[in-house]
């Protein structure tokens, strides 16, 4: 994760004072198009034209440039970064280095810290705003991801054509209506035809997803998409439970409630007993 530390002879009260000596004009913070993904989960990363993903390592054909990628032109000191479905970059140019960007983190959550009353310059929260910024910015991680990224050079061709379960993925994410945490367990089945997938990469799918600010039910989704459209399998299953810190801690506080949200595709989606196959594997 980027540093935004600052050098021990400047952590005095400066950036406090310069925040608190006026209102945040936030005006003047760079703004990022928000991922589409991240509002009404209408689009996201793998909802491609066909063409745009990898085949097999087998066929030898390269990865064909969809509408999502970024611009061969730009320049070295553009790093552009995918937020998943909205078809837009963050990049060094438009909104800044991570360092720029865990430093306005950090000044925003000076100003809440003053809010709620709490003295930021007290020496054990000193630092808390730079470290708070730099975990932010790992929570969601996932919006600098994409299944290109992700899954290349892991598609396999391969004869084998029954079940392929991979269980008891942990998941962590942020509601994205608190930004508390929710998390649990993630269990991802597919029938291939004719390609599969390295099976750390069911994982990794996962977790692309989940670092993001979201919605359980929205992430379920995400996955089994990707999945079917990256590998055109026989069938996709998801099924996710997770706890939502947002029930928990707060609101109605029942600290024992689990949401369960199952997505299914394909053959999972028609045929009742690989359905209840797949619920007996995930539920043993």
């Amino acid at each position: 994760m980027p540093s935004c530390q600052s050098p021990k002879e400047n952590c005095d009260l400066s950036v406090v004072q310069r925040v608190a000596s006026a209102s945040v004009d936030w005006r003047r913070v760079p703004q990022a198009s928000a991922p589409a993904d991240a509002v009404n989960g209408d689009e996201h990363a793998s909802m491609k034209p066909a063409g745009v993903f990898p085949r097999s390592r087998d066929s030898g054909s390269a990865v064909e440039n969809g509408p999502d990628v970024a611009p061969e032109n730009a320049t070295e000191n553009v790093r552009a970064r995918k937020l998943g479905g909205s078809g837009s970059y963050v990049t060094s140019a438009n909104h800044g280095s991570d360092e720029a960007r865990c430093q306005r983190i950090a000044e925003a959550v000076t100003v809440i810290m003053q809010e709620l009353g709490v003295d930021p310059v007290r020496s054990n929260l000193r630092d808390t705003p730079e470290r708070y910024a730099r975990a932010l910015l790992e929570f969601t991680s996932g919006y600098a991801l994409s299944p290109e990224e992700t899954l290349s050079d892991a598609v396999f061709s391969e004869t084998y054509s029954d079940m392929i379960l991979e269980r008891d993925i942990d998941i962590w994410s942020l509601c994205e209506h608190h930004m508390v945490p929710f998390f649990g367990k993630c269990h991802i089945a597919y029938i291939p035809q004719g390609r599969i997938l390295g099976l750390s990469k069911l994982a990794r799918v996962a977790e692309m997803y989940a670092r993001r600010l979201q919605v359980q039910e929205r992430l379920t989704r995400q996955i089994a998409d990707c999945i079917e459209e990256y590998l055109q399998p026989r069938g996709v299953a998801v099924y996710i439970e997770a706890t939502h810190l947002c029930m928990s801690m707060r609101g109605i506080r029942k600290t024992d409630a689990r949401t369960t949200t199952i997505t299914t595709r394909g053959v999972f989606a028609t045929d009742r007993s690989l359905q209840e196959q797949f619920l007996d594997l995930v539920k043993r």
